[in-house]
């Protein structure tokens, strides 16, 4: 892909995301293996994330912008919007995102939509969502099951435990772990993640085999 390209349009998407901004996060990471929507991506990876979100009339507008670095470079930009609402006696955050996916090399690349809700309940906040990638034609269903536990004995210091599984016409994943997330300041965070991984796609690329991962960065707020 034209890097020139690539780097516009990311500069691009910071420009938007300050001159709109209502919470803005800046995220650094160092990854094993990236795992997205239950495939394998970039190995070995350095990654840069700038998102924001913010109320606009009673709705949840949100933004991402990523750059990742292993042996190629690749880009990510998301966009979505969520609302509360109330299903019976359920409240729920339903959401319809937007991700594009620009990858180096022979890889094309790839958008996907995605629709589906969350519900926060005493236990977990569980989220069912309908995917469909434009480019590859999958389509599928994605449920994560996740609750962030403070550690009472050490201040600032938060669990998080996850699960995610999904079900796609070309493929089937599992992703499990847990996520520690240190609070060093107000606007700033240190984390580690470990992590499981698996899923029986035909396609080398994208293939993981009940591999372990881990994954180490910092997040700055503002």
């Amino acid at each position: 892909r034209d890097m020139k390209k690539l780097i516009l349009g990311f500069i691009t998407m910071l420009g938007i995301t300050f001159s709109n901004a209502g919470d803005i996060a800046l995220d650094f990471a160092a990854e094993d293996q990236q795992f997205y929507r239950g495939l394998g991506r970039a190995k070995d990876a350095f990654s840069t994330t700038l998102s924001t979100e913010q109320a606009v009339g009673g709705f949840g507008v949100n933004a991402s912008a990523s750059l990742v670095a292993d042996s190629e470079s690749e880009s990510h930009f998301g966009v979505g919007v969520s609302r509360q609402v109330k299903l019976g006696s359920l409240n729920l955050l339903a959401d319809g995102q937007f991700r594009y996916h620009q990858f180096e090399g022979a890889l094309p690349t790839s958008q996907e939509v995605g629709v589906g809700a969350w519900l926060a309940t005493s236990f977990a906040d569980v989220g069912v969502h309908f995917w469909s990638d434009l480019e590859y034609d999958w389509e599928g269903i994605e449920v994560t099951i996740k609750r962030d536990l403070p550690v009472a004995s050490i201040k600032n210091l938060t669990l998080s435990p996850f699960i995610t599984r999904t079900w796609f016409d070309a493929y089937d994943s599992l992703h499990a772990g847990v996520k520690a997330t240190y609070a060093l300041k107000d606007n700033t965070d240190v984390y580690i993640q470990g992590a499981y991984a698996d899923n029986d796609i035909d396609v080398a690329t994208f293939a993981v085999d009940e591999e372990i991962f881990w994954s180490a960065g910092l997040t700055f707020k503002f």
